[in-house]
């Protein structure tokens, strides 16, 4: 954007795509976010309310306002999650990338052209996981574990 970034801003095109890309990040977010809450759970308190996962999903596209989406893609998206979660191994979990798929959703739909995101691919994932990393030692504060 450089220089002209303000001005792209009142660009109705370049509001639109970053507004769809803002909500498909915001959704994976979710979802990774809920699944790490819930195996941080198990790990630390024995927790076993991965029944409660979907209901979670479900709870935070319903009510919450940042969301723009319509009850079509919404009941499309937790299904989806629903298919995530019925194929969870929980014990080994965290020990893949638990928000892989959030700092993927960041890389494929920055609204950048793809030559420039290429270059850019390391460094955009690697600002998410550090974001997330941040987020984990706030949630683990909340929790007080």
């Amino acid at each position: 954007m450089g220089t002209r970034y303000v001005s792209l801003f009142e660009d109705e095109n370049i509001l639109q795509s970053i507004n769809i890309a803002k909500n498909e990040i915001y959704i994976q977010s979710i979802q990774d976010l809920t699944l790490y809450s819930l195996h941080h759970l198990k790990t630390n308190l024995n927790s076993n309310e991965f029944n409660k996962a979907i209901n979670i999903y479900q709870e935070i596209l319903e009510n919450d306002t940042n969301i723009e989406i319509t009850d079509e893609k919404k009941n499309q998206l937790i299904n989806q999650f629903n298919q995530i979660i019925s194929h969870i191994n929980w014990d080994i979990y965290i020990a893949t990338n638990e928000f892989e798929k959030s700092c993927e959703a960041l890389y494929m739909w920055a609204p950048v052209a793809d030559e420039l995101k290429i270059l850019d691919r390391e460094i955009i994932l690697n600002s998410m996981i550090l974001k997330w990393k941040n987020i984990k030692v706030e949630f683990k504060k909340l929790i007080n574990i």
